[in-house]
């Protein structure tokens, strides 16, 4: 799971699979375009490459896919919406579903459970 910055626009996030050569991209706006989310996947893909990662594909047998989950309700909350997609699906809850509720205690909660290497540790 990689979280990528379009500069001084927009969060999104990379989950890259590199046995079925895929990157799911999650974006909370909805409005990453194509020519954003790919310039940004194809760099992960040359990081992948440059760390000499034993399977890694040539660039063009890599598959880059939108994911689905909820919608941001405004234009500045795209960070924490981004962290909770993270928090999803690093518990392997795909696709993520959660509203935007409670956005300063999921943060705490991601914060401390980072702070304390508790990640694996379900809080609900």
């Amino acid at each position: 799971i990689i979280i990528m910055l379009i500069p001084d626009i927009h969060f999104f996030l990379a989950r890259v699979d590199m046995h079925q050569s895929r990157i799911q991209i999650y974006d909370p706006a909805h409005i990453v375009t194509e020519i954003h989310y790919r310039k940004e996947c194809d760099g992960v893909i040359e990081w992948l490459s440059r760390l000499q990662v034993p399977g890694i594909k040539p660039r063009k047998e890599w598959r880059i896919v939108k994911g689905h989950g909820p919608k941001q309700p405004n234009g500045y909350d795209c960070g924490p919406f981004v962290a909770r997609y993270a928090e999803h699906l690093y518990q392997l809850r795909d696709p993520p579903m959660f509203d935007e509720s409670g956005q300063e205690a999921v943060l705490y909660r991601i914060y401390m459970a980072a702070k304390t290497n508790k990640l694996n540790q379900d809080k609900s």
